[in-house]
Order: structure tokens, then sequence, then C-alpha cells
């Protein structure tokens, strides 16, 4: 409850504007994926690097991605946008983080050197291998990073609070 994997769900729910059973599992391997294999459920919300294999293989069938823009390991998929369903162009990121009161210039060289290793080609690489899309370097900042979390905040609130998710 309260998974990305759920949040996307409900949030897939909204687009369509229908009621879904929505079946919560305990981690993402296994049962989720052999439920929706044997056909007993009819989709899951994941991410591709855990699906990938299986989607290559032909077992599950990749309909749409909530990225906003399409992967190049899955050309073909079309996003979420491009379906009609804008407001599911989502997607897990990452944030690099320190304490609340750490000096600016220590920020500034954490920054530099996060965009520094964005910037490296084989780091690139390695992270196109797990299907991970890095952001332009230019939204590779304190103030880019605060605009996405006030963003997500108000893109997710709705959903949480009508779903009656409670952190514990």
């Amino acid at each position: 409850m309260g998974s990305v994997t759920h949040l996307c769900a409900m949030l897939f729910q909204e687009a369509l504007g229908v009621p879904l059973t929505i079946v919560q599992y305990k981690g993402r391997r296994g049962r989720p994926w052999s439920m929706c294999v044997r056909a007993r459920s009819i989709f899951i919300c994941d991410l591709p690097t855990t699906n990938s294999g299986a989607i290559r293989s032909g077992d599950l069938k990749a309909y749409v991605l909530t990225a906003p823009q399409r992967m190049a390991t899955m050309p073909d998929v079309p996003t979420a946008a491009e379906v009609g369903m804008p407001s599911l162009a989502i997607g897990v990121w990452f944030g690099l983080y320190a304490p609340s009161g750490t000096p600016q210039s220590v920020v500034e060289v954490l920054n530099k050197a996060l965009r520094q290793v964005m910037a490296d080609k084989a780091v690139a690489a390695q992270l196109d291998k797990i299907e991970t899309v890095l952001l332009p370097l230019d939204e590779v900042t304190p103030a880019a990073h605060r605009r996405k979390l006030v963003s997500q905040i108000e893109l997710w609130r709705p959903i949480i609070e009508k779903a009656s998710i409670q952190a514990e």
C-alpha cells in the first residue's frame, strides 16, 4: 500500500475514469509477474527494469510507458501521453539529498560532482542498459529538484488522500 507501483495503478484508474480492483503483493518480483503471465491479472504497473526480459521474450506485452518519452530499448511502446493519458506522464526518479543547513558551497560541490558523473558517457551507457533515462543536465540543479518535488506533491497528494494512505 502506497508503493510506487500501487500509486501508479491508482493514477491509471483515475486517468481511465473507471474503478479497478487493485491487488497488492509483497515485493515486485514473482507473484505479480506470474499472475499477469498466467492471465490471472489484467495488467501490472511496474518498472521496465523489472520486466524488460519478460517483455523481450514475449511473456509480457508492454502497452504503455508512463515515462515522458519513449525508451530506446522499447521504441514501439507508446507513452501515456501518446495514447491520450497525459496525466500518466510519471516516472520513478532519484534525488541527492544533504542535511538541512548544509552550506551552499557544499551543495554546489555535490551538484557539480553529480553533473560530472551524469555527463560521463560510460555511466550513461550503463544506465541505458537498465532502461534508466538521465535528465538533461540543465535539470540537474537544486532549484530544478525543488520544482520537481513540489510538482510531485501536487500530483500525488489527491491520489494518496483519496486512497486514505497513511505513512507508518
